[in-house]
């Protein structure tokens, strides 16, 4: 709220997790403050401007629906996008077989099984692959959540859980 002493303006790669986002701003947000300090030190304080009020948005913290991916009703890109914006912590997350899985890194996957119905999970190419609601979101490395705790998963650790868990719901 209130006047803006100065501001920067950064290009943002839209493969950018929110991790590497808040590192990315790390050093323009620094030597910013250093520039806005170092002028009101030196009795020339910056000119203050007014914020575009229309633009302003506010950036709580997301509930725990907010962070649920979906597959059967959103499409893998915008699944993909909500992993990048949550990542890595708190972590988009959904359920496999009743595994609690959060995603840390995903991405869109064209080749999925036409036989998957959105939600569903397979192994795809040696990837764990999700059908959402257009094509697939391969799982590239995320978190086991468990009771007592919780278990980082690369990629192909992530292929090995969704193929004991397609198996096991196919023998039960």
């Amino acid at each position: 709220t209130g006047a803006m002493l100065g501001k920067r303006a950064i290009a943002v790669d839209p493969s950018w997790s929110a991790w590497t986002l808040a590192k990315k701003l790390d050093r323009p947000s620094l030597r910013l403050l250093r520039d806005v300090v170092g002028a009101f030190a030196e009795g020339r304080p910056p000119e203050e401007s007014r914020q575009d009020e229309s633009r302003a948005t506010s950036a709580p913290s997301p509930s725990e629906d907010a962070l649920r991916l979906d597959p059967a009703q959103k499409t893998a890109e915008s699944l993909a996008r909500l992993v990048r914006a949550a990542s890595p912590y708190p972590g988009a997350y959904l359920h496999l077989e009743g595994e609690v899985v959060v995603v840390t890194r995903a991405s869109v996957e064209p080749n999925v099984p036409r036989a998957l119905v959105p939600g569903e999970a397979a192994t795809v190419n040696g990837r764990a692959v999700v059908r959402a609601a257009d094509t697939g979101l391969a799982l590239l490395s995320g978190r086991l959540v468990g009771d007592d705790e919780e278990r980082e998963l690369s990629e192909a650790e992530m292929a090995s859980l969704v193929a004991r868990l397609s198996r096991d719901a196919a023998l039960a």
